[in-house]
């Protein structure tokens, strides 16, 4: 063994030793600490939540309780995912008809089972799975840091205790110390001479592999990932190939424009300005955006943007790592469209009558579910067939279409409107008994005789209003609802009977 091994073992086992308690101690015990903060923090939000929650569940208002939910997953819609409820039968009411996201990595998911209940009672549990993916990953950047540094002091004591007994060997150390600065500026284009012989040469050879993997990595990144880099004050400075092929510029033509200047600021939720607030104060932000290319296409991106700080702890620049997801974006959509078409009338916009039978079954389910009774209106615009005959179709068309607007504004938020067919609607009236619809029905079949309708003129309803019983079934709610409608007109037309 050489003196000057010697001489730096003991330093060198010293950070050997450190360096492993950080990766097989320190490393573990910081991600589940973090965790476990992550997750009381997002319990405490379902604390926050509870009384509102369960104030909705004693009063049996599903629809409120229901709001109250989704305006929770939309709140935090970054960090959680499957928010589901299950009752005190251990069934999941909530939602009814969602599959698990798998848009995150299952990894990344911490689950989290929240009981609600009240003076012993259990009234169910509320579950999510949080991702933690993001907060994980700053945790691992910021122990990277601390390894790279242990790594780099290692490298620092060898240069020093060779340097202090010979020389001839400051200049590969040099050339060692040169890469490592180019690495950490992430400038990969490092070549290494031809390693010497002894401890320095183990070293080279050591760092050339190190160099080789990171290379390999950086390969990889750059084949899947855009990425830049841009100064304190936004201005692209780096590019890879990836962001040069996506968004249609070139090198020089990206490099000293704003890092932020692709964005497509018309899309919802684009807010270029919120973004630099936050890098800018030291924050790391993550979310979606939609860009547009040289072309003007758009596009989507996952996109991470962290500021680099000095020795001060001043912003530096910026390192973004963004993935392209225009094609998920494009099949989510397709698949959001081809939903709607299915269950939409292509004439009035509302639900067709496929997606009002499916309507139907969910008030029967939860009728019987959650004893939550409801009243359906079946109406029937008054001497439609003359419309067509004196006007023709168009005109026919037309009068459907402003018939619909007007169900829209005079109906409830909850309600459900749907063209059952021909000129006949069906509107679904969640929580309202035989009296309420009445009320409800009068109100519509007012505004629709005094509105008049362009080219007819003035236009009149007639409504058959029925409350579902106890046990009874689609069919016969109907059948009632439609016997209404029929008297109704043979009674005079513009009118409401209600049975």
């Amino acid at each position: 063994m050489g003196l000057r091994l010697r001489f730096a073992l003991p330093l060198l086992i010293s950070l050997g030793l450190i360096l492993i308690v950080l990766q097989f101690y320190w490393t573990p015990l910081q991600l589940k600490t973090q965790q476990e903060e992550f997750r009381q923090t997002n319990v405490s939000i379902l604390g926050g939540a509870e009384s509102a929650l369960i104030r909705d569940l004693l009063a049996r208002d599903i629809g409120s309780f229901f709001a109250n939910l989704d305006l929770l997953k939309q709140r935090h819609q970054n960090t959680w995912v499957n928010l589901s409820y299950i009752n005190d039968s251990g069934l999941q009411i909530y939602p009814l008809f969602e599959n698990p996201t798998t848009l995150f990595d299952s990894s990344g998911l911490v689950p989290v089972r929240y009981p609600l209940s009240i003076s012993g009672t259990d009234l169910g549990i509320l579950q999510i799975d949080i991702n933690w993916g993001s907060k994980r990953d700053e945790v691992l950047a910021g122990i990277a840091q601390i390894r790279n540094l242990i790594i780099g002091l290692i490298v620092v004591v060898i240069v020093i205790t060779l340097a202090s007994f010979q020389g001839a060997v400051l200049r590969p150390l040099r050339e060692l110390s040169q890469a490592i600065h180019n690495i950490a500026q992430r400038n990969f284009d490092v070549s290494l001479p031809p390693p010497p012989a002894g401890e320095i040469g183990e070293l080279s050879r050591s760092f050339g592999w190190m160099l080789r993997e990171l290379n390999f990595e950086k390969e990889v990144l750059d084949t899947h990932a855009i990425i830049y880099e841009a100064s304190a004050s936004g201005v692209l400075m780096k590019v890879n190939d990836h962001f040069i092929e996506v968004s249609g510029f070139s090198r020089e033509q990206l490099l000293g424009r704003d890092h932020l200047f692709l964005m497509d600021e018309s899309a919802d939720g684009q807010d270029p300005a919120s973004i630099t607030t936050a890098i800018r104060g030291g924050a790391v932000w993550s979310g979606e955006l939609r860009y547009r290319n040289r072309e003007g296409r758009p596009y989507w991106v996952s996109a991470t943007i962290a500021p680099l700080l000095d020795e001060n702890g001043q912003v530096e620049r910026y390192l973004s790592i963004q993935t392209d997801i225009t094609a998920q974006k494009n099949e989510e959509r397709a698949r959001v469209e081809a939903e709607t078409r299915a269950a939409t009338d292509v004439l009035t916009g509302l639900y067709n009558r496929r997606r009002l039978d499916q309507e139907l079954e969910k008030a029967v389910e939860r009728r019987d579910r959650y004893e939550l009774d409801f009243s359906i209106m079946l109406l029937d615009m008054d001497h439609f067939k003359s419309v067509n005959d004196n006007y023709g179709h168009l005109v026919g068309d037309d009068v459907l279409i402003t018939l619909a607007d007007l169900l829209r504004q005079k109906a409830r938020k909850v309600d459900t409107l749907g063209r059952w067919g021909g000129e006949e609607f069906l509107i679904i009236c969640p929580g309202v008994d035989l009296d309420g619809a009445r009320t409800l029905a009068e109100r519509i079949r007012s505004a629709v005789e005094t509105h008049p309708f362009e080219t007819v003129g003035f236009k009149t309803i007639s409504v058959g209003v029925a409350s579902c019983t106890r046990d009874e079934t689609i069919t016969d709610l109907l059948a009632r609802a439609d016997s209404a409608l029929y008297e109704a007109k043979e009674s005079g037309r513009n009118r409401v009977i209600a049975r």
